[in-house]
């Protein structure tokens, strides 16, 4: 299976390099901003380390500021614009000096991602404005560091042990497509596809290797570098939940994010773990006396993720990481005081048939429960004294809902899922980043010359293209090409796909010769019986040579391979269908350069109409469409004389800008360079309204001035009459 580069986009929601670096949890971040504030992160240092390994520090307030904030705590759904739901990449521990006063504390307070601010030095019982602010500790005086440090380490272990994820999946079970799920949906279901892949693939390397490979992350910490050679030395998969649950946190901590975040190249490494829990679950069963098990866990759980259990009422949901429930009942009443943390106590039914996917002891008080572990949800309930009592059951009625929703999606993708099919998948959902971590750890465990390896080479340089990393991209569809070069004619028809990537790659790299070259080798092959075909390699060459063409200023052979790429369209998609839209913005986007504003007015609201159609109103396409249209409007406003025609034209650009400033709006911030961008248009169109502006047509390039361009191409025209002026009376 391969993927070409021309197929249509999604919104990408990848993991950055350094959330894959940093496999922690938590990050502590610290301003310094007296002279004794590196002295003392020095002193404290190693404490922390206990707990957390991964610091940053700042002298600038202004740095330190910009990197909070641009923390990714946003993603938004496939099919929705409005409102995304938040999700917290990392948790933030803040230090602040008392130097700044209570102004950075506003600033970032309220950020779901911050989750506590501790105050030190020159603070004193009259500086109470620390008791405003909920996620606030302190202020700390000189005398009290070891107090901070210590309240730290207690808020890390304690947000560590109770951090619990969730998703829900509140579809039937077999009436869902892929393409229409929720972000939430989507997660539920991946991360099920996943865990069963991991369960079943053997593990080639070793323990110590594997531990070797991942131990250069704590660099700097002795201790956890000290308990990862004892785990390498020590483990025995037949006591896989006792290694997991006392290795100081390190493994659960690795194990866990990872799954949060879907770090595959860590699930992947560490699922041995996973394997080995299981088999110790097996033999656990044989130990339960009784059919059911109730168990209780008390976990710090989000305002959001609190209404989301309360919506969803009878609906399935899964756990994304392991963690430990007690067989005892007990409550902590200050427990969910946390800031932005609802008061919550979860109570859990769990079935013995289920025992071997889903639970063992670790002792007789606490039970260890399985990643990906699915329940119902039976009630949410708000007691008498302010908590939420949240029932969940597990048992096979559950156990069979899961199986008719991993059995659908298994005939979706319709391979045998391993590795490879995912990573695959995702390259068709559009989630190429993440398609990229997949498709490099198969690749790595291929031999050098495995034609599989030179399949997989293919599409990693597809996923390169459609991220904008065009050299790799070209790196990796060439060593493809020049594989099945060996044993291929040049002039076959199977590589027309892998030439027509290339000449967009080309294309992307403003290389246009070369772009222009590998289409003419597609477009070669369209001849005879394949004259009328309804491939997409033929048409995405048509439209590949428009974009080269017109950069060559061959704007008239352009529109001609874009009327080719159009025909071959509607062979394929019918009429009404959303992948002509751009199709119909090339053409418009060539008239208009060609300076026929009727005919690109024409197709860019034939472009509109089938965004219309098929997306939501605020979707950013549209709006793309009404600037498109509004742009037209300008440019012919230009060319009319009759100030009253002029006047109606412009106000139309008006219009349509406006339109797409409006949806702009909801989706993005007013910094955004589109939004940027549109205001400029709509001042543009706003200048050409009050005064008569002027244009000048230079052999085949047309300038057009505003206002204040017009003005100062006065005064410069004026000066360089003076100075011919004066050089003539001077001779």
């Amino acid at each position: 299976m391969a993927f070409n580069v021309g197929a249509a986009d999604a919104k990408n929601t990848s993991i950055s390099l350094e959330d894959l670096q940093n496999i922690e949890d938590f990050i502590i971040v610290w301003l310094f901003g007296h002279p004794i504030g590196r002295e003392v992160f020095a002193n404290l240092e190693n404490v922390l380390r206990t707990v957390v390994n991964s610091f940053k520090q700042f002298d600038d307030p202004a740095e330190f500021l910009n990197y909070i904030l641009s923390i990714k705590t946003y993603r938004e759904g496939p099919q929705t614009f409005m409102g995304p739901a938040p999700v917290k990449y990392e948790n933030i521990f803040v230090v602040l000096p008392n130097a700044y006063d209570e102004c950075l504390t506003e600033w970032i307070h309220d950020l779901s991602h911050v989750e506590q601010i501790y105050i030190y030095i020159d603070c004193n019982a009259e500086n109470l404005w620390t008791k405003k602010y909920l996620k606030v500790r302190g202020p700390y005086s000189a005398d009290d560091l070891k107090d901070m440090c210590d309240t730290i380490v207690y808020d890390v272990r304690c947000a560590l042990k109770n951090l619990l994820p969730i998703a829900i999946f509140d579809r039937e079970p077999i009436e869902f497509i892929y393409k229409d799920l929720t972000v939430d949906q989507l997660d539920f279901l991946w991360f099920q596809v996943l865990l069963r892949l991991l369960q079943d693939t053997p593990v080639k390397q070793t323990i110590k290797e594997i531990i070797d490979e991942y131990k250069s992350h704590f660099t700097g910490s002795i201790i956890k570098e000290a308990q990862m050679e004892d785990f390498a030395k020590s483990y025995s998969k037949e006591n896989a939940i006792h290694f997991y649950s006392t290795n100081k946190l390190w493994l659960s901590t690795i194990l866990n994010k990872a799954c949060r975040m879907e770090v595959i190249e860590i699930l992947y490494k560490f699922r041995f773990i996973f394997q080995d829990i299981r088999t110790c679950f097996v033999k656990l069963q044989k130990t339960f006396k009784e059919q059911t098990l109730t168990v209780y866990r008390q976990p710090f759980l989000t305002i959001f993720d609190l209404d989301k259990l309360s919506k969803n009422i009878g609906k399935l949901i899964s756990f994304n990481n392991f963690f430990f429930a007690s067989t005892e009942e007990y409550f902590d009443k200050n427990f969910g005081s946390h800031y932005g943390s609802a008061c919550v106590f979860f109570q859990f039914e769990l079935d013995k048939e289920l025992s071997i996917c889903l639970f063992g002891y670790e002792s007789n008080e606490l039970v260890l429960i399985n990643a990906g572990s699915v329940f119902r949800i039976l009630t949410v309930e708000l007691l008498p004294n302010g908590t939420w009592l949240v029932k969940l059951v597990s048992n096979t009625a559950v156990r069979d809902d899961l199986q008719k929703i991993i059995e659908h999606i298994e005939k979706e993708i319709g391979e045998e899922i391993d590795l490879q099919t995912l990573g695959i998948f995702l390259l068709y959902k559009g989630q190429y980043e993440r398609a990229l971590r997949y498709l490099t750890i198969v690749c790595n465990e291929l031999p050098p010359e495995s034609s599989e390896r030179f399949d997989i080479y293919q599409n990693m340089g597809a996923a390169y293209y459609k991220v904008g990393k065009y050299e790799l991209a070209l790196k990796y569809l060439q060593k493809y090409l020049d594989h099945h070069l060996k044993n291929t004619a040049a002039a076959d028809l199977s590589l027309k796909g892998i030439y027509a990537d290339i000449a967009a790659i080309y294309s992307e790299m403003n290389m246009f010769d070369e772009g222009l070259k590998y289409c003419d080798m597609v477009i070669s092959m369209q001849s005879g019986e394949l004259e009328d075909s309804k491939d997409e390699d033929f048409m995405r060459s048509f439209i590949v040579q428009a974009v080269c063409l017109v950069e060559k200023f061959k704007s008239e052979l352009a529109q001609e391979s874009n009327f080719k790429a159009l025909k071959t369209a509607l062979r394929i998609y019918p009429e009404n269908s959303i992948q002509l839209a751009d199709l119909y913005n090339n053409i418009a986007s060539c008239y208009s350069g060609l300076r026929d504003y009727k005919s690109a007015d024409e197709y860019n609201k034939k472009a509109l109409k089938l965004k219309m159609s098929c997306l939501p109103s605020n979707h950013p396409s549209i709006a793309t469409s009404y600037n498109n249209i509004g742009s037209v409007y300008l440019k012919e406003g230009w060319l009319i004389n009759d100030p009253y025609l002029r006047r109606n034209k412009i106000e139309d650009a008006i219009d349509s800008f406006t339109k797409c400033l409006n949806i702009q709006l909801q989706t993005l911030p007013r910094t955004h360079p589109r939004v940027v961008s549109t205001l400029g248009n709509l001042q543009k169109a706003q200048e050409a309204l009050n005064l008569p502006g002027a244009r000048m047509i230079i052999g085949d390039t047309e300038i057009r001035f505003g206002h204040s361009e017009f003005s100062q191409l006065l005064q410069l025209m004026n000066k360089g009459a003076e100075t011919t002026d004066e050089g003539e009376s001077t001779k």
